[in-house]
């Protein structure tokens, strides 16, 4: 199990993701795109379950998914 671990580690997706992961921390605009991102989700969860959303709650959520994507 432990070779298993090692091996695993090593492997060249995990070593990308991990470089992706910090560059990503590194990245102030990034982080505030994420952090902005969460806040919409969890605005639009709770107008959804209060049955209040906006269409301006859907078009900002949209709005920040397309840049996280294209980011």
């Amino acid at each position: 199990a432990l070779a298993l671990g090692k091996n695993l580690v090593a492997a060249e997706p995990f070593v990308r993701f991990q470089q992706a992961e910090h560059a990503l921390h590194e990245d102030a605009a990034a982080i505030g795109l994420l952090n902005s991102l969460t806040v919409a989700q969890e605005r639009v969860r709770k107008a959804q379950s209060g049955g209040n959303i906006t269409p301006e709650d859907l078009q900002l959520l949209g709005d920040l998914q397309r840049q996280v994507r294209t980011w």
